[in-house]
C-alpha cells in the first residue's frame, strides 16, 4: 500500500469538526458504529486522572466506524467518557444504547467544543489505546508505513470540563473511497 502523508490527511487530522461527518462525506455512505468493548474504569486509571474528582464514574469505550457500502472499517476509536460531564441525552444514547458519539451529537444538534490534543502518524507495530496500553486495530495494518491518528476532547455547554476524550486511528484506505467516488461511472 502506498505511504500516505500528513498532507493527504490534513483535513481529517487537523479538523475540530465532527470526524464522523467528514468520513461519511469521503465514503458517500452513512457509517455504522460497532462497539467492541465498553467498561467502567477503576482505580488503576482514576488515580492519575485529573477529572476523577469531577467525574469518578468514567467509562472506556472501544469502537469502530464501518461503511457497509464499501465493506470497509474507516476508523478505530478509543474513548474515555465522563457521564457526569455529558448532557443526559448523550449519555443515554452512547452509553446505554451503544450509538455513535458523532451520530448522536448530529441527530440532536448538540452544541459542543472540540479541542485537538495531538495528531500525526504512528508506527503500526507500536499502537496504544487511550490509556497508553498496547492496542490492535480492527482494520488491517500489514503494509502500512504508518497509521494516521488524532486525539481530541469534546466539551458541552454548561460543563466545567470535557466529557469525552477520543483517540481515533484512521484506515488509510478511506482516502481511496474519495478517489473512487470522484471517478465517473
Amino acid at each position: 500500500m502506498d505511504q500516505y502523508t500528513e498532507t493527504d490527511f490534513y483535513e481529517i487530522l487537523k479538523s475540530i469538526e465532527r470526524t464522523t461527518d467528514m468520513l461519511e462525506k469521503l465514503a458517500h455512505d452513512k457509517l455504522q458504529v460497532r462497539v467492541l468493548k465498553q467498561e467502567n474504569l477503576v482505580d488503576r486509571f482514576l488515580a492519575n486522572d485529573p477529572l476523577a474528582r469531577e467525574a469518578p464514574c468514567s467509562i472506556m469505550r472501544e469502537s469502530y466506524l464501518y461503511s457497509a457500502k464499501h465493506n470497509l472499517i474507516t476508523s478505530h476509536n478509543f474513548a474515555i467518557i465522563y457521564p457526569e460531564l455529558l448532557p443526559g441525552t448523550l449519555e443515554d444514547e452512547i452509553y446505554l444504547k451503544g450509538r455513535g458519539i458523532g451520530e448522536v451529537i448530529r441527530t440532536y444538534e448538540m452544541q459542543s467544543k472540540r479541542m485537538l490534543i495531538q495528531y500525526g502518524f504512528r508506527d503500526p507495530h507500536t499502537l496504544s489505546d487511550i490509556l497508553y496500553q498496547d492496542a490492535s486495530l480492527s482494520f488491517p495494518i500489514n503494509g502500512l508505513g504508518a497509521v494516521p491518528f488524532k486525539e481530541y476532547t469534546i466539551q458541552f455547554p454548561g460543563f466545567s470540563s470535557y466529557g469525552i476524550k477520543i483517540l481515533e486511528y484512521f484506515n488509510p484506505r478511506v482516502l481511496e473511497l474519495g478517489a473512487k467516488a470522484a471517478q465517473p461511472q
